[in-house]
């Protein structure tokens, strides 16, 4: 059911973009405020997902609303004040998606605007052509060579500068990823994503090795931890076909 806050948004919307609307017309809310992990100055993320895209476009274009860059898109400022952004899309590039960060943004979204089966439909078509084994593969082995970036800078490193921060940033994002991907479910922008990591079923024992990261300061101890670590991810990897290539034991 709708809440108060969607059907202002879901009027504002249909007011900003009246004439634009057809039947096949759908709008969703997605970001944070879709997954109710945002705070009051949240802006709001919005697809406009149509069949007839340049009528649209042009339309967009004709109200000083389109933006360059990545397709049509527009900010209105004009609803609680708060920035609101409108992405136009068609309906087979959201079928077609192949960035994780975008298929979890479409798959964790609110429907404001449109026939609720033919949403439906989409979100069934996009998750059934997800490639989970692949991007577990992909993110593990990305995941073993943050890690052993890591082990390099505690080497080289007496003090850890801001650069060592963010290389620790980069094994422990990679980390939390992976920890998703193996519940079988994609790993979100960076903003959700230790909220979503602490949905996962192994949360608890794997925060640990985050902390773990954070600390670690010598290049000894890096490296026992990238073992612990493969070990660890070894145990609870879905194996199945990959068993007999052993891809996620990474030297």
């Amino acid at each position: 059911m709708i809440n108060k806050n969607m059907a202002e948004l879901k009027d504002f919307l249909q007011n900003k973009l009246k004439g634009l609307l057809e039947k096949e017309s759908l709008i969703i809310l997605t970001g944070s405020r879709a997954l109710k992990v945002n705070d009051e100055e949240s802006d709001y993320d919005c697809y406009l997902i149509v069949k007839n895209y340049n009528h649209v476009a042009k339309a967009f274009v004709n109200n000083n609303w389109s933006k360059k860059g990545q397709g049509v898109w527009t900010n209105f400022t004009d609803f609680k004040n708060i920035q609101l952004t409108v992405v136009v899309k068609k309906y087979n590039e959201i079928s077609k998606e192949q960035n994780v960060n975008v298929q979890y943004s479409y798959i964790n979204s609110i429907l404001i605007i449109g026939d609720n089966k033919s949403y439906s439909k989409l979100i069934h078509f996009l998750i059934s052509k997800i490639d989970f084994e692949g991007e577990l593969k992909k993110r593990y082995l990305e995941c073993m060579m943050a890690l052993s970036i890591l082990r390099g800078m505690a080497r080289r490193e007496i003090t850890w500068n801001i650069n060592s921060i963010f290389k620790k940033g980069d094994a422990i994002r990679s980390f939390m990823q992976t920890l998703i991907l193996v519940d079988k479910k994609l790993y979100p922008y960076e903003k959700w994503l230790y909220w979503s990591f602490s949905q996962s079923k192994n949360f608890k024992k794997a925060d640990n090795y985050v902390k773990k990261i954070e600390t670690v300061r010598d290049a000894k101890k890096a490296n026992q931890l990238r073992l612990e670590i493969r070990d660890y991810l070894t145990s609870i990897m879905p194996k199945r076909r990959y068993v007999g290539e052993n891809w996620w034991r990474y030297n």
